[in-house]
């Protein structure tokens, strides 16, 4: 069986970075969105292609429909292949049911990321779903809903990866510096309001001149957080700066509303970096209390609380550290999360 990975680009995602990774090593083909013009669709207004197609530009575009289309080509003509979508919310609606109606020649499977949430708002939409062969989870919390949807025999918890062979600690040691260098990473489920306060806070006490708070999101928060003083904040930087700061950071500081993966934690793990984040969503998936805090929802004391202990104690952090580039090596390198899912396509093949 031939393995074929659809591919769903996000620009925010290095080459190192998101779930493409995956495809890197497996023996597969990968069909990217970005590979197929979308004009042949340009002619449809788009007000039919939404009523008539479902389509939605942050869920599931004209490109997705166009690469389902090309994939469909393959269907009818081939046998014996495997898709697996590795976004399932941005790029499956109609493959499983076109296959269906060839005889089944092929398997589909699916991974999908969202919170859950996003499927209870949207569960009229997702009876597509019974169309898959197998349905990849990259965490437990989103196993309720799947379950309300599939026979549980289709549904396989299989965790996000991180490339450790990239991420990891420098290998040059770090020079002594006065300040305490504090990161956050994405921007999506993060809890704005609670980082913005417990910044604030910090940059008041009397350890402010201790600290230095650097973030990394999307360009539409730069205008919130270049009104707070002491914050360095970064969009669309390179690979090699994206691990340069990932390098150079003291406290990996994830202030969360939900959460199923998290790119940025599975980075900040591999690179060896302390961990202080909201206890919400899939994040006890990923993350143990010997190199995390794990926070209760909105508490910004013991955010601030758990920053502090962790700044005054070189040794500990040094050890938390460890741990958690212990945990991505062993559990999360993508050569791991690989081998578990060649079992799952031995399965069901």
């Amino acid at each position: 069986m031939k393995y074929f990975c659809v591919d769903h680009p996000f620009p925010h995602h290095g080459y190192h970075s998101g779930y493409k990774v995956l495809g890197q090593y497996l023996t597969s083909e990968l069909i990217e969105g970005s590979s197929y013009s979308p004009r042949i669709l340009d002619w449809i207004p788009e007000s039919t292609l939404n009523r008539y197609l479902k389509l939605h530009p942050n869920w599931y575009s004209r490109q997705a429909l166009l690469v389902e289309f090309e994939i469909s080509k393959r269907l009818f003509s081939q046998a014996n292949n495997l898709f697996h979508f590795l976004y399932g919310e941005n790029s499956f609606h109609y493959t499983g049911r076109l296959n269906a109606f060839t005889g089944h020649r092929n398997r589909i499977t699916a991974t999908f990321h969202q919170i859950p949430a996003f499927f209870e708002q949207r569960r009229n939409q997702f009876s597509f779903l019974r169309t898959l062969d197998a349905a990849v989870l990259v965490s437990s919390n989103q196993l309720p809903f799947f379950e309300s949807t599939l026979n549980v025999d289709k549904i396989h918890v299989i965790p996000h990866g991180v490339d450790t062979d990239y991420f990891r600690p420098s290998v040059e040691p770090l020079l002594e510096r006065s300040k305490i260098n504090c990161l956050t990473v994405g921007s999506n489920y993060r809890d704005i309001d609670l980082h913005i306060s417990v910044i604030k806070a910090l940059n008041k006490t009397s350890l402010s001149k201790n600290f230095e708070f650097q973030v990394i999101g999307e360009p539409r928060f730069s205008d919130i957080y270049s009104k707070i003083g002491n914050v360095n904040y970064l969009s669309g930087i390179s690979d090699k700066s994206l691990l340069e700061t990932y390098q150079n950071a003291d406290i990996l500081l994830m202030p969360l509303t939900d959460a199923t993966a998290n790119n940025g934690i599975l980075e900040g793990m591999a690179c060896g970096i302390p961990i202080v984040v909201t206890d919400v969503g899939g994040i006890k998936d990923y993350v143990d209390d010997c190199f995390a805090r794990l926070l209760p929802l909105h508490d910004v004391e013991a955010m601030i609380e758990s920053v502090i202990t962790l700044s005054n104690d070189n040794e500990m952090r040094k050890s938390m550290g460890q741990l958690a580039r212990l945990k991505a090596e062993e559990k999360f390198s993508w050569k791991n999360i690989a081998t578990r899912m060649i079992d799952l396509y031995d399965s069901i093949s």
